[in-house]
């Protein structure tokens, strides 16, 4: 009888381990958190009118991704030149990928947001990283515009 109570107890410390580690094994391969529903939030827009030579100002929406994942640092933007035709807007939308410079001629500090145009054709884009929640177009050395203009975007997005 002695050794029917010991089997026992051995037969369920083994159902107990086993359902143990099939639980433990379960729960550590859970599928990662989907990361399409994370990069819905990791844009941030910054908008502003800047101006324009020949028509009253750029509209200009600029949205940046920065996830930290494959699709990182991709952006968006939609330049609209006001009154440009015949009194009527203009836009124009160029993607592709960005990335930083560091420094510019007044401080080797500042940090440049470097616009690279999937389209071979266009002109690369620069934007000096004033706070979080401002860039400035500048130059391709990363210098702001002698002028009082207003060249800003400020952010209007998370």
């Amino acid at each position: 009888m002695q050794k029917l109570f010991v089997s026992a107890g051995i037969a369920l410390l083994i159902v107990a381990h086993s359902s143990c580690s099939e639980l433990t094994e379960k729960s550590n391969s859970r599928p990662l958190q989907d990361s399409s529903a994370v990069a819905d939030t990791s844009w941030k827009t910054y908008t502003g009118v800047i101006p324009c030579a020949d028509c009253p100002g750029i509209a200009m929406e600029l949205k940046i991704k920065d996830a930290f994942t494959i699709e990182s640092y991709q952006f968006e933007l939609k330049e609209t030149y006001l009154e440009a035709e015949n009194g009527k807007d203009k836009s124009y939308v160029s993607k592709g990928k960005y990335n930083f410079w560091r420094g510019n001629s007044t401080d080797p500090d500042a940090t440049i947001l470097v616009l690279n145009d999937d389209s071979a054709d266009q002109a690369k884009r620069f934007f000096l990283k004033v706070s979080e929640n401002e860039l400035k177009v500048v130059n391709n050395k990363g210098d702001t515009a002698s002028s009082n203009l207003n060249f800003s975007l400020l952010r209007t997005s998370k």
